[in-house]
């Protein structure tokens, strides 16, 4: 399928934020028209029956915990209503319902739905169709700041080498990668446009994953973007495997798994010896104990 993007930036103006999430939006009614040509309709005639809302989920990598939080603030609006599930440092899911429009955003974050201790590239290689590999790129995180990055991203000639050097971790790009970075720059008319090229991939890089995850739990007839985590997933399948051979038409007959106790003679006697025994012991009267001919009663 096409792949549509959707980027802006602070050449947008200081609420790109606000801008994004609005043509989020936009972009969302043919996700969701797409999403509901392929649910049968159904009348249900019921006074009290309240209607279904869809929902149209923006999936993120490693965004449950700091990119969540940056979003929210721009998402509660006038028009809009926030259902929050998680605690304040990691959002399970956010949904957000806005008046104009009749469905629902649900943001959720991909590593909900996978072991831990992922990165992109082990997500992208572990999870994608056999071969894919991740070309993400290289991009020099710590050259700018917010007082210089107009200056610094306006330039047309290549971040240099030293613009790479990593100080927390102190450590470099190889020259190989270097190289191959300044081949790629070539493309592009300033680094403003280089940036935008490599926040396309950092993105793009996750639609064959996210499908083939979407389709390897679809194969065992559970609906992944239907749950909030890999724990919710596995209980799906496992009751699944459960019900698997379960004929909804067929008669079973109730088995509790206990076998029927019968008392026996034998049984009891022995219990009345056991009762004489523990009453001798203890030096109690044994005048009135049962007897072995009380079976009948018992």
């Amino acid at each position: 399928g096409q792949i549509t993007t959707l980027y802006l930036d602070l050449r947008d103006g200081t609420d790109f934020i606000e801008q994004w999430i609005s043509q989020l939006f936009e972009v969302a009614i043919k996700v969701n028209e797409a999403n509901q040509s392929n649910i049968p309709e159904v009348q249900i005639n019921d006074k009290n029956y309240i209607p279904y809302k869809p929902q149209v989920s923006v999936i993120g990598f490693n965004s449950k915990k700091f990119d969540m939080n940056l979003l929210l603030k721009h998402l509660i609006k006038n028009k809009t209503k926030i259902q929050y599930m998680g605690s304040t440092t990691q959002a399970k899911q956010t949904v957000v319902s806005h008046q104009d429009y009749d469905f629902d955003l649900r943001f959720i974050d991909i590593l909900s739905f996978i072991p831990p201790n992922n990165t992109l590239k082990q997500f992208v290689e572990k999870f994608g169709t056999k071969g894919i590999k991740l070309t993400k790129g290289i991009f020099p995180h710590g050259s700018f700041n917010y007082d210089n990055y107009k200056l610094v991203f306006g330039l047309t000639t290549p971040f240099t080498k030293d613009d790479f050097y990593d100080k927390l971790n102190n450590k470099n790009i190889s020259d190989e990668d270097y190289e191959q970075f300044v081949n790629d720059f070539t493309s592009f008319q300033d680094r403003w446009e280089y940036l935008k090229h490599y926040n396309i991939r950092d993105v793009t890089c996750m639609i064959n994953p996210i499908n083939h995850l979407i389709q390897i739990t679809w194969e065992e007839k559970v609906d992944m973007l239907g749950c909030i985590s890999l724990a919710q997933i596995a209980s799906q399948i496992k009751y699944k495997y459960c019900y698997d051979k379960f004929n909804i038409n067929a008669s079973y007959n109730i088995v509790n798994g206990f076998e029927q106790f019968e008392v026996t003679q034998y049984w009891w006697n022995n219990k009345v010896k056991g009762y004489i025994n523990q009453d001798e012991f203890a030096k109690r009267d044994t005048a009135n104990n049962v007897t072995e001919d009380d079976i009948d009663w018992i």
